[in-house]
């Protein structure tokens, strides 16, 4: 045992002694009668462990001392439940000698947890929600007329509605938030401001239309017939992007027709197979694009690892054969007035 488990126990054992105990034995500490009087249990205990704590700084064998102060301060009867419950020291000798046994009928019972929790009539509702302390839902961007690169396009805001509903925020105020981010000199503000009773899935179905956006049947129908166009490159090629436009059209709850993710990652990858005009990363990229369950990453990497080899491939070949001389290997003359005259000498 050490210095500090023996100060625990007396610590435990002081805040069980009664107001008239707790004086007694400051003033054994040397405190006087003015400094014990008007303090509680509470502020008694702490003076009794400063001047213990003083005793122990001029005692050499410490251990010994706080033992003998311990069997001194056992004499005094607790008149309060300890607090905690060791097992093995239920008793405790008295001033007569005699142990000291609990009484645990006047020892009032421990409430159970389940009787701390309040009730639910007992709650008593806040003036103030969390929500109300909720910043307010914006939109990043503005939606303008359809096509414009500088505005949000229709994707762009229907991610931003998803995840507004997913954070918590209620339908009508991404309802208002999304009005608001129309360009105030628009037709489509000014009516959609003027419908009461708006709802966000009739607001989407608006939206659509402005933007004038394709049904999941017509976006499948373009990637099966989709090739790339002279002036783009492979690696801006569209079918990646209207592989993911029909994912999102077909999750939507007005969706007429529902597409298997398998089944449009099938005609993603025949649409690449077929539509890349360069034959030489056609063919690199094919044994990638029959693997089953490849990755967005892994193809976009490969196809960018393959684009930059044939450049690089394509400018050597170039380099070499753009600096040769022409070699002139015979050269014929034709000397149109010396035939003439040759032959007219002929004629006389």
């Amino acid at each position: 045992m050490e210095v500090e488990d023996i100060q625990m126990q007396i610590q435990n054992h002081l805040c069980q002694l009664g107001l008239k105990d707790l004086e007694e034995i400051a003033k054994t500490l040397g405190c006087s009668e003015g400094e014990t009087k008007d303090r509680n249990r509470r502020k008694l205990v702490s003076l009794i462990e400063e001047r213990l704590e003083e005793a122990l700084k001029t005692k050499a064998d410490k251990f010994e001392y706080l033992e003998e102060f311990k069997s001194q301060l056992m004499g005094y009867t607790p008149v309060c439940p300890p607090l905690e419950s060791t097992p093995g020291n239920t008793q405790s000798p008295s001033k007569e000698g005699k142990p000291y046994v609990e009484d645990k009928s006047k020892v009032e019972e421990k409430p159970k947890v389940e009787d701390l929790k309040p009730k639910v009539e007992d709650v008593k509702p806040l003036y103030f929600q969390p929500s109300d302390f909720k910043r307010e839902f914006k939109i990043i961007g503005q939606i303008g007329e359809p096509g414009k690169k500088d505005k949000l396009s229709f994707f762009s805001l229907a991610r931003q509605i998803e995840g507004a509903l997913r954070k918590g925020y209620k339908k009508p105020e991404v309802v208002d938030a999304v009005v608001r981010a129309i360009n105030p000199g628009m037709r489509l503000r000014s009516y959609l401001e003027g419908l009461e009773g708006l709802t966000l899935p009739r607001l989407r179905s608006i939206l659509r239309s402005h933007y004038q956006e394709k049904s999941a049947t017509e976006l499948y129908r373009q990637l099966s017939t989709l090739a790339q166009k002279p002036q783009e490159g492979p690696q801006s090629f569209r079918a990646l992007d209207t592989r993911q436009k029909i994912l999102f059209v077909t999750k939507e709850a007005d969706a007429q027709l529902k597409y298997d993710p398998a089944l449009v990652q099938g005609m993603f990858l025949h649409a690449l197979d077929t539509g890349l005009q360069d034959e030489t990363i056609r063919a690199r990229m094919r044994p990638l694009l029959q693997t089953v369950g490849i990755q967005d990453e892994d193809l976009i990497q490969r196809m960018n690892e393959t684009v930059l080899e044939e450049t690089e491939r394509k400018s050597k070949l170039g380099s070499s054969t753009r600096h040769k001389n022409p070699k002139v290997n015979e050269m014929h003359t034709l000397q149109t007035g010396e035939s003439l005259l040759n032959k007219d000498k002929l004629i006389r």
